[in-house]
């Protein structure tokens, strides 16, 4: 993970959740439920494109609302945010899938 990417969530409600290790395989979490991937392919993920293309606070942002909503579509407790809908946004012929 980037210094610039780490400094985005530093002080956040996201920091205790960042994995600094290596990257792991998916295979090395058991079976999960769902996997995202972002501006990459993983195999049976959904893949998020994001807009916002350099490290920054809109991309965090960006990240976020992403992250909500798919939440939300998971039946979780997070509010949705409200983000432009375009790429990468959980087009609703998928939504259903979640």
């Amino acid at each position: 993970m980037s210094d610039a990417a780490i400094g985005l969530a530093a002080g956040t409600a996201a920091e205790p959740y960042l994995e600094l290790d290596r990257p792991r395989a998916i295979a090395d979490h058991g079976s999960p439920d769902r996997v995202v991937s972002i501006d990459c392919d993983a195999p049976d993920a959904e893949r998020w494109t994001l807009v916002t293309q350099r490290v920054s606070p809109e991309q965090r942002d960006e990240i976020r609302a992403l992250a909500e909503r798919f939440a939300a579509l998971l039946g979780g407790s997070s509010p949705m945010s409200s983000h432009r809908t375009g790429r990468g946004r959980f087009p609703a012929s998928e939504a259903s899938r979640w």
